[in-house]
């Protein structure tokens, strides 16, 4: 394994906060046109979400970080997989009773909803931490 340029108590904080913003963005408009609901319903139900999954966020990858540097895991396409389906799990576990109250809806919805967002979210995630990883390496080789 390469090595890598620990992360900072700092920065974990900030690629939660752009993981949630990015994220809030592009997915509150879409499930709401997806599932029929206001932006705002929709919205405010995202923005609850993401502040408990920020939290999540750090405490999960920080675990997940010690874990991977004590077993030698690479960063590859299915290690990053499974820590995407794994945040999502967790995260699931309190969503779907937040999505029924949040849209007044029944469980059927909230359910459907939460795989939506879960979808959406796991490739987003995917995604969001490729490019930060990239841009992450860019910036150590320029200050380095």
């Amino acid at each position: 394994m390469k090595y890598e340029k620990p992360k900072s108590k700092l920065e974990r904080v900030l690629y939660a906060i752009a993981f949630e913003f990015f994220g809030i963005v592009i997915s509150a408009p879409l499930m709401s046109w997806l599932f029929n609901h206001s932006v705002f319903s929709m919205g405010s139900v995202a923005i609850v979400i993401a502040m408990i999954a920020l939290l999540w966020n750090v405490v999960y990858n920080w675990i997940y970080d010690r874990l991977r540097w004590h077993f030698g895991w690479e960063k590859t396409p299915v290690t990053r997989i499974y820590h995407a389906v794994a945040f999502e799990l967790g995260l699931a576990l309190v969503s779907v009773p937040l999505i029924l109250y949040g849209l007044d809806t029944d469980i059927i919805e909230s359910i459907g909803v939460e795989i939506a967002f879960m979808v959406f979210y796991l490739i987003f995630t995917y995604c969001f931490n490729w490019i930060y990883d990239i841009l992450r390496a860019n910036w150590w080789a320029k200050v380095s």
